[in-house]
């Protein structure tokens, strides 16, 4: 075992036990970190990223464009952007474990 490993375990161990459940959604969320070389899609639950191809994902990005468009959110600032980033994020935390 590496000092690494032991330093990430021993870090785990010492985690209080009603804040492990947090700890294991950042874990299962890093998961993506592991194969950068595939895009995540959520239309494919298989987690088989191998068919999204660069143009699929600019195809992706100009359809979100265009819904933005079609919603009037063409237009937001960075800072109305983040700030509606933040709300979601702040909402998401009454629900979470």
């Amino acid at each position: 075992m590496t000092s690494l490993r032991q330093d990430a375990i021993n870090l785990i161990n010492q985690i209080p036990e009603n804040k492990l459940a947090y700890i294991m959604q950042i874990i299962k969320g890093i998961d993506g970190l592991m194969s950068q070389e595939t895009i995540p899609s959520a239309k494919n639950e298989s987690n088989d990223y191998s068919d999204i191809s660069r143009e699929g994902a600019r195809q992706a990005f100009y359809e979100l464009r265009n819904e933005a468009k079609e919603n009037g959110l063409q237009n937001m600032t960075l800072e109305e952007i983040n700030a509606e980033i933040a709300s979601v994020r702040e909402e998401r935390k009454k629900y979470q474990i």
